[in-house]
């Protein structure tokens, strides 16, 4: 894939290698996700991304970044294991 995305863009006037290219793409994923992070803590101000717009074209349906549900990580007690703790 990042071989096609090379010489398409060779094509146009630009000589990048396809390891370029890939690491091109991670950095700019790196960038989008910790941007998404950053703006998903509570009291954080919000940060931008210059590609914001066509990342969330391309992580829509990807559960991944956009998931379908999420689970706490706190603890629940049940209510057997809070009737043991009765004295």
């Amino acid at each position: 894939m990042w071989e096609k995305i090379a010489n398409e863009m060779r094509e146009k006037g630009y000589n990048f290698s396809p390891e370029e290219v890939s690491g091109r793409w991670k950095a700019l994923t790196r960038a989008y996700k910790n941007m998404k992070a950053h703006n998903a803590i509570s009291g954080s101000s919000l940060k931008t991304y210059q590609f914001e717009t066509e990342f969330e074209e391309i992580f829509a349906k990807d559960p991944v970044m956009q998931p379908v549900k999420t689970m706490s990580s706190a603890s629940q007690e049940s209510s057997e294991d809070s009737d043991k703790k009765k004295p």
